[in-house]
């Protein structure tokens, strides 16, 4: 079964992002749309890594930004699966200003090796990346970021990530 948006390609190795990073000037936008975004989107990955009191050695789940009750950069370990919401029983429990995130929003699961996102059935859908439209599901990479109820998250893999 497979996870992955059509299009959507295997991100680049570390060593080709570090390259790709290096490279990074202020010709930054003059290059396609989906590579600067891309490009951007790593280095906010980065910046939010050296900001993280100590480099998770699991895979999880950090609140970025929003108008929930959650303080920048806090995680969540996501184990064999995560459940954000505002519902009592979601894993991850958020109060949000405007009730944007819906009771059970999204669920992060550990499918063998991958991590998969699944939106389940929120009114006001789950976003990843820069990607236009909602998704249902997507296999999910170090450095994803996850836009839901207007709230944004960071997925990191831990030591690998």
């Amino acid at each position: 079964m497979s996870t992955q948006p059509l299009g959507q390609t295997p991100g680049p190795s570390e060593k080709e992002l570090d390259t790709m990073l290096v490279k990074t000037s202020p010709t930054l936008f003059d290059r396609s749309k989906t590579e600067a975004a891309f490009l951007t989107r790593m280095l906010e990955f980065r910046r939010i890594l050296s900001e993280l009191p100590a480099k998770p050695t699991k895979p999880c789940l950090v609140f970025v930004k929003g108008d929930a009750n959650a303080a920048p950069l806090e995680q969540r370990v996501i184990g064999k699966k995560l459940t954000v919401g505002r519902g009592a029983d979601s894993d991850w429990r958020l109060e949000v200003a405007r009730q944007r995130l819906s009771n059970h929003h999204f669920r992060i699961e550990r499918s063998g090796a991958e991590y998969v996102l699944t939106d389940l059935d929120s009114t006001n859908g789950t976003l990843l990346n820069e990607i236009p439209h909602r998704i249902k599901t997507s296999r999910l990479r170090a450095g994803d970021f996850i836009h839901a109820g207007g709230c944004t998250f960071l997925f990191i893999a831990g030591e690998a990530g």
